[in-house]
């Protein structure tokens, strides 16, 4: 993508989010993708909130609603959430 067209995508995005709340611009974008889509949007998510390995309350319930809008089965998103734990706890 040329740079214009990614700043005008992101440009168009933010305004979206401005003008609707962040579940409805995520409950949009859900059906776009294939379950193996969902399945690492989900992943990478929980990567990012878990990298600082602190994983604030409003945090926690982001990462619960997203996996409500997901059409992945309960199981594993809680198989993903346990991995990105692990990965991420501070044990040393």
């Amino acid at each position: 993508m040329e740079p214009y067209a990614f700043g005008m995508l992101i440009s168009g995005l933010l305004k979206r989010l401005r003008e609707e709340s962040w579940q409805e611009l995520i409950a949009a974008a859900v059906p776009q993708l294939n379950l193996d889509q969902q399945e690492t949007a989900f992943a990478l998510v929980c990567q990012l909130i878990h990298c600082d390995r602190k994983v604030a309350a409003v945090e926690q319930e982001f990462l619960l609603a997203l996996a409500d809008l997901m059409s992945l089965e309960p199981s594993r998103t809680r198989q993903i959430l346990e991995v990105c734990e692990v990965m991420h706890r501070d044990c040393l």
